[in-house]
Parts: structure tokens; sequence; C-alpha cells
């Protein structure tokens, strides 16, 4: 089976942590955000993936590796000069899809169960099914209105508070049949939601719609992505680590947390709800809802709270950083007080 990844988006909303890395790459649990979507597609039978990519597309290509990392799986990528939408790009590829495929979106978390949507989609005899997933606050997304058999009836992206007429929001992953492509027209920027699912209800085309299980996370903003991480070490037991909790003597350690190889933490600190990437070093310091990318190092004393510090940053001691995002190779001066800040990488 084939599917469509894609993987092109900017992640402008995740400043600074996207001026050095694309959004399908940024962490989340030790993996790439892309990783879990590949995961999903793989346990769904997918064996042809072609991803469609533009910004810093050559990262993409190198994780990736063509698909080698993730055992007996075709990787091929196309590499998109000027953005075509979400189905534009798609449309460029249907000589591929020759028959019934998935598209998913490779800058968030998916890590869903997709081959029940798959069967789902086969026993309504669908068009195009639509995963769906629910907010608590879906006025920053598309809501879906289905009947009784998950069809659907009706869309509004990015609704005002008083036109919500469902929780039940886009969740951007899809399984589509490949006489759908021909609705989209050929060289023309032109996207799923907004105009060919659309266009799909008008002419009362067969498009349904299911709520999915796992977990799926849109990632907006660096916060987003704090949470994120936070919610995927939970959901893959809690601690990750290869020593065991026992084993951090002196270090308070509350869950969920993630220690990477390499990573020493002196005894005094306190790591509560944090994610330390690898051969990062903490002196002494306490850490709240954070995430510390590899290298990064605390000097003794710091404070870091509900913050994301990137690679190879190091803080000097007695710092507080609170609510703030620390980008790639940064210094931080000894005593520095540091509050909703955005700081690029130097």
């Amino acid at each position: 089976m084939k599917a469509v990844i894609m993987a092109g988006g900017q992640g402008t909303r995740l400043r600074p942590v996207t001026l050095t890395r694309p959004k399908p790459l940024v962490p989340v649990a030790g993996e790439a955000c892309i990783d879990y979507v590949i995961k999903s597609l793989q346990d769904a039978g997918v064996t042809d993936i072609i991803i469609t990519t533009g910004f810093r597309a050559g990262e993409i290509v190198l994780h990736t590796g063509g698909g080698s990392r993730y055992g007996d799986l075709n990787i091929t990528f196309s590499i998109e000069d000027t953005p075509m939408g979400t189905a534009g790009g798609v449309k460029k590829m249907e000589n591929f899809l020759d028959d019934t495929f998935i598209v998913a979106s490779g800058d968030g978390v998916s890590d869903v169960d997709i081959a029940s949507l798959l069967k789902f989609h086969k026993e309504r005899k669908a068009d195009a099914t639509m995963a769906l997933t629910t907010v608590d606050n879906p006025t920053q997304f598309g809501i879906v209105g289905i009947d009784d058999e998950g069809r659907i009836q009706r869309f509004k992206e990015k609704p005002a508070p008083e036109e919500v007429f469902s929780n039940l929001i886009n969740a951007g992953i899809y399984i589509l049949e490949p006489h759908v492509l021909n609705l989209i027209p050929n060289g023309k920027k032109y996207d799923f939601s907004k105009q060919l699912f659309p266009d799909m209800l008008d002419r009362g085309l067969r498009l349904f719609a299911q709520p999915i299980t796992g977990l799926w996370k849109d990632i907006g903003d660096p916060f987003d992505l704090i949470d994120t991480n936070m919610l995927m070490i939970q959901r893959k037991g809690g601690f990750l680590s290869n020593s065991e909790k026992d084993d951090w003597k002196g270090v308070e350690v509350k869950e969920p947390c993630m220690i990477g190889d390499g990573t020493v933490v002196t005894p005094g600190s306190s790591l509560h709800e944090v994610a330390l990437y690898t051969n990062v070093r903490i002196e002494r310091s306490d850490l709240s809802d954070c995430v510390v990318l590899d290298g990064a190092r605390m000097g003794e004393g710091c404070k870091i709270f509900h913050s994301f510090i990137g690679k190879n940053v190091t803080v000097g001691k007695g710092s507080v950083i609170e609510k703030s995002v620390i980008g790639d190779d940064q210094i931080i001066p000894e005593g520095s007080r540091i509050n909703g800040e955005r700081i690029p990488g130097s």
C-alpha cells in the first residue's frame, strides 16, 4: 500500500525551534515528529511512501535515509520549488497513486491507529475518508459535522466561537481513492480541507470521517512541543532512560521524565516532568516542565521552568528561565533572568 506524507511547512509559529530544523524533525520523546507518522503508516500496511517537501528538504532526506532506518520501507521525495498546497502537492503524484492510498501530515505527532480508519473507509465504500479527533477549543482548526453513519454533512474552517457546531476536527489524515485526484486542477495551488472536500460534498460524493484512537497532537508553538514531549513520554511508560529511576541517587525525579544517553545530572538537582536529550549536563539545578536538547549545559543553581532549551545551549550558573524558548548554541550569562522570551540561536 502507498502513502503520501505532506512535510513542506516552514513551522513559522514554532520559531526559533524551526530556525535550525524543519518542523517534521522537531524532537518528541527522543524521536522526530515524522517518525511517529511513518510508524503509524507502517502499522497500517504501507510499504511505499512519497514525502512532499520543500523547506529544508535535504535534512528530511538525510533523516529518513530513503526508508532504510525504518526497515523494509521505500521512501521517495517530491521537492516543491513552489508550494502547491496540500492537495496540489499530492496531485503531482497521481501516476504513483494507482490504488487506495493514505495522505498524512508530517509536521504533527500522529501515533494513531490508521489501520482502523482504512477498514472503515473500505466498509463504507467511500471516495474519501477523513480522520477526526477532538479538542477543547476548535476555533483554530477545521471542524466537521457527521451523521450517524459517519458521512460528512458540513465543514467550517477556523470557526468563530459562536459558529462552533462540533469539537470534532480534521486531523490531517485521509484515505483516498485515486479517481478523487481528477477533481484537483493541474499546476494550481489547491487545498484538501478548503477546496477539495467542500467540492466533493457539493458533488454528493461519498465523503466520510471517523474519530481516531491514539495520540494526535498539533504542534503549533514551542509550548505545544513541550506538552507533546510530556504526553508521549507518559505514553511510552513515564520514565525513559537506560538506567533505572532508583539509580539517580540524590536527584529528585518526577514523571514523566526522559534522560538521554550521556546525560549527567548532579546530586541536589530536581527534575519534574522534563525531557533531557543526549549529552546534557545539569549541575545541581531545578528543572520543571522543560525540554532540553542535546549537548546543553546548566550551571549550578539554575532554575528552568516551562521552557524549551535548544542544542548546545550554555546557561550560566544562578540563572532563572521561565516560559521561554532558547535557540540552539546560545550562551546565557550567569545570573540571567529570562521570562517570556524567544531567543533565536546564535
